[in-house]
């Protein structure tokens, strides 16, 4: 899963994304970044070097092969076929059959179908159960 933070204000930024990062651990998020933006400067390009590919690439072959699937994902009678699980999901993972989401093995486990589902009608296994949802006040 992952998890976003952000600020803007004039108390220092680092202090209060760090604070919300260490809110958000409980939820299983296994890593974290922080870049601020001062005077309306770009960020700085990312510098990857050769050692941080081959660190990647296996890892990312390996966790996305053997551990993300879109099996555990379930949903229960209270689905009202509005379809806004598969308009959320940015990899066109979820396809709707007879009104209800079917999970088609693209899955990046973005949790965007479970936070975007009106009626919280979508589980993932027993891990999302009773786990508060986001929910954008824009995407209402």
């Amino acid at each position: 899963m992952c998890g976003i933070i952000g600020y803007a204000g004039h108390r220092p930024a680092v202090p209060v994304v760090i604070e919300g990062l260490r809110r958000l651990e409980y939820r299983g998020y296994d890593s974290a970044g922080v870049a601020c933006v001062q005077r309306g400067e770009p960020f700085p390009a990312p510098k990857v070097g050769l050692l941080d590919r081959f660190k990647t690439g296996p890892v990312n072959t390996i966790f996305y092969r053997w551990f993300v699937k879109s099996g555990p994902f379930t949903v229960s009678d209270a689905c009202i076929g509005c379809g806004k699980c598969a308009l959320s999901c940015p990899v066109n993972g979820i396809d709707i059959v007879e009104r209800r989401p079917h999970w088609n093995g693209a899955c990046t486990h973005c949790m965007a179908c479970i936070c975007g589902c009106p009626v919280s009608a979508i589980e993932y296994g027993h891990k999302s159960q009773g786990k508060p949802r986001y929910q954008c006040p824009e995407y209402k």
